[in-house]
């Protein structure tokens, strides 16, 4: 391969390692969207559900000041809690993977124009020897 095909073939790499990490970017972010409406729907199930079992106590005439009734619903409210939490920490995580496969990528089409360069030099370097 020549000189210029060298450069051109690492040019080419690094073109593909560059869209793969803007594809990477992109799920990152996609990532941290869809946590926060997985979050949203959460909390939305999680209030209903309180609220259904604070309507059946009223209904069935149990005092909702005291007792039992008050530590099931805080018990509710703090599991709620934990799974938010749990929900956002797992988007995360998986946000920060699609952005650290994005600097990897970067990284390979760094790698790639380096490649070509020397490669390409090399084949300088094989015209020179042949005489060429």
């Amino acid at each position: 391969m020549s000189f210029f095909g060298k450069l051109i073939e690492g040019e080419n790499k690094a073109i593909a390692y560059e869209y793969n990490a803007k594809v990477a970017r992109q799920n990152a972010v996609i990532a941290r969207q869809q946590g926060v409406a997985a979050v949203e729907a959460q909390q939305r199930q999680a209030a209903r559900a309180i609220g259904s079992a604070m309507a059946s106590y009223g209904a069935s005439g149990v005092q909702m000041d005291v007792g039992s009734p008050v530590d099931v619903l805080v018990d509710s409210a703090r599991m709620a809690e934990l799974d938010k939490l749990t929900t956002q920490y797992n988007y995360e995580l998986r946000s920060v993977g699609y952005e650290a496969n994005a600097k990897l990528d970067l990284l390979g089409a760094k790698s790639a124009r380096t490649s070509a360069l020397f490669e390409a030099i090399g084949e300088l370097g094989k015209a020179a020897a042949a005489g060429g």
